[in-house]
């Protein structure tokens, strides 16, 4: 009875059905905010300001922080919860900041490091990577973008080529294919090698 009353009194009561995600994971919502479970990372809770700019704001679970990996805690300053991409955090006037951490993995990950990592020549992740099928990837960082294909090798692209190429040529879906070579200073300029031309 006492644990019952302790919950009510610190969640509420329910206010929306359990949503499921697969693999055991799952979330509700109370009165005063959510829990939320993941089998890797446990259970949670998000106090309801919290809950409501992270699940109305931030696409939730689905969205760029990924699941909450620990719960709403006062802090100096504001209040603040980590997140299995980043933490969320609310100033003393209730401003949400979201500081997120993009992870790099695989191919991209060991060129990334031996690039000298977020010190180095590519800058820090600025977005997830993003996978085309067959084990190719690219991922966005400060200076430029590191794009993978198993049959091309892994190449760098500069910030203005990148946003050229991804921006105006539709990116490795575009006219010119997949990178053959990094970004080069040649003669007047700078050049890049591609699949179907330069």
């Amino acid at each position: 009875m006492g644990g019952a009353w302790s919950f009510r009194r610190n969640f509420g009561i329910s206010i929306e059905k359990q949503v499921s995600y697969g693999g055991g994971a799952v979330s509700q919502e109370f009165e005063n905010g959510w829990l939320v479970y993941h089998p890797s990372f446990g259970i949670h809770r998000l106090d309801r300001d919290f809950g409501e700019y992270y699940f109305g704001d931030l696409a939730g679970v689905t969205g760029a922080l990924g699941w909450p990996k620990g719960s709403t805690n006062v802090v100096a300053g504001g209040k603040s919860q980590p997140f299995q991409y980043g933490v969320l955090k609310q100033d003393s006037a209730g401003v949400f900041t979201a500081q997120i951490v993009y992870p790099t993995s695989g191919v991209i990950g060991a060129s990334f490091n031996a690039l000298g990592g977020a010190s180095g020549v590519m800058g820090a992740p600025v977005a997830f990577q993003v996978s085309y099928g067959g084990g190719a990837v690219s991922q966005e960082f400060e200076n430029g973008w590191l794009v993978y294909h198993p049959s091309f090798g892994i190449h760098r692209l500069d910030r203005d080529f990148g946003e050229y190429y991804f921006g105006d040529l539709a990116g490795v879906t575009g006219a010119l294919g997949w990178p053959k070579g990094s970004t080069n200073v040649v003669a007047g300029g700078k050049s890049q090698p591609f699949q179907y031309g330069v």
